[in-house]
């Protein structure tokens, strides 16, 4: 098949969007098919080497610090994608190059299956300049929004006042998701908390639940291990709670802090915190960190390389995950393919977790939250059984797996395609 995978963001970017569409390329590349990657440049000097990779220019920082807003000319693309002769169509955001390949496939009767891969629902609450690009969807009106614009409309137009203006975006982000999703064949989510969302929307379109494959990350040797801990003054017989990712404010990483700083740290003298990862919160998480006077103690690693993982978990003896706007959270199989208990505070952010079995659900409190991560630390039977059962269930979530079942989803939708007239005049 010859495949088109458009998104917003992609490498040399590194982000979890990045990452998934990176390894859906290798993944289906490794099984014959044909792959073209539709996204925008990382810089203006940016100059694109491979062929299969179609860049657009685009504007950094519109909603975030890393975020590329795209402009391009469709009518011209378009053309170009036309030429292509794609077979299938996926896209992994819904802003200007997942349009664009949302456009492709009605113009040129194309199988198209989105992936609802950020719940931007959600980043309305921690991403203010975000509200923005919202406002602008309308624009995207007669593409995507046919047979909602009454319900679109009236949404727009009941303008509230100030106090009641995030709600209001809000609403209109999620008739904006919907109605592009309702022009799709079908929907990927990455985990039941996002499929109950989009049933809750009355999303028309199947909805198939399928979260990305992660294969385990290759162990560090024990070399390894020993100059990682010695670099950051952990002990031999220190425990480590290991949080990894991208550090921003949607994360709920206050409450890790919160957790550490005000329960932990004053009655158990043998555990850190480490944060690995890097964004546009670290600073003022790190600002707030220095407020319990525990340098020593909580450990910020920066930005690293995922060739460098497997150190950094092979380090850590449980993995603590608070975030509530995560669509799946790949660090989680990371986790568990290490062989790390979890504690999260939302359960259905991920199919690798499992209540009880390889870690503990916690309330959104920071005593709660503190008290689950102990339970697993101070029981080393415990952590001992959870460890096993991580290490189980992410086996059941392989990249090969997850890539063999995408595959069969191309293959069905392709087959039940419903054909459709969609004149260009139109948008």
């Amino acid at each position: 098949m010859r495949i088109g995978l458009f998104t917003d963001t992609y490498l040399p970017v590194t982000n979890g969007i990045s990452f998934v569409v990176q390894l859906t390329r290798s993944g289906l590349e490794a099984l014959g098919h044909e792959v073209y990657i539709f996204a925008p440049s990382s810089d203006s000097e940016y100059v694109e080497t491979d062929p299969s990779i179609i860049r657009f220019r685009a504007i950094k920082g519109a909603t975030y610090e890393e975020d590329l807003t795209s402009v391009f000319f469709p009518p011209l693309q378009l053309q170009k994608i036309n030429k292509l002769k794609l077979d299938v169509i996926h896209f992994f955001t819904p802003n200007q190059v997942g349009l664009l390949g949302l456009m492709a496939g009605l113009k040129y009767d194309i199988p198209v299956i989105s992936q609802y891969s950020t719940d931007i629902y959600q980043y309305v609450d921690y991403y203010p300049a975000s509200q923005k690009v919202i406002l602008a969807f309308p624009i995207a009106a007669p593409i995507v929004l046919k047979g909602r614009l009454k319900s679109w409309g009236r949404a727009f137009i009941e303008i509230p006042e100030d106090g009641r203006f995030k709600t209001w975006v809000k609403r209109l982000t999620a008739e904006y998701i919907t109605s592009i999703h309702d022009r799709c064949d079908a929907v990927i989510v990455l985990s039941k908390k996002h499929q109950k969302q989009l049933t809750n929307w009355h999303t028309k379109s199947e909805l198939v639940l399928m979260p990305t494959g992660v294969d385990p990350l290759a162990k560090p040797s024990n070399a390894d291990i020993s100059e990682f801990k010695q670099r950051y003054n952990i002990d031999s017989n220190e425990k480590v709670i290991l949080y990894a990712g991208r550090i921003s404010k949607e994360k709920n990483l206050d409450l890790l802090l919160e957790s550490f700083g005000g329960f932990i740290a004053p009655k158990y003298k043998d555990i850190k915190l480490m944060f690995a990862g890097d964004f546009d919160y670290r600073e003022e998480l790190e600002q707030k960190a220095k407020l319990y006077n525990l340098r020593d103690r909580i450990i910020f690693t920066g930005h690293y390389e995922r060739s460098h993982a497997g150190v950094i978990y092979a380090s850590a003896d449980i993995f603590a995950f608070p975030s509530l706007t995560d669509t799946q959270g790949l660090v989680l199989h990371e986790a568990a393919g290490a062989g790390l208990p979890l504690v999260l505070c939302d359960k259905n952010v991920s199919e690798i977790f499992h209540n009880d079995k390889n870690g503990l659900l916690a309330e959104n409190d920071p005593e709660d939250f503190a008290n689950k991560i102990v339970q697993i630390l101070t029981e080393k039977n415990l952590r001992s059984r959870m460890s096993t059962s991580s290490i189980e269930f992410a086996t059941g979530y392989t990249e090969s797996k997850q890539i063999a079942d995408l595959e069969k989803l191309y293959n069905r939708l392709s087959s039940n395609h419903k054909h459709i007239k969609f004149a260009g005049s139109v948008w």
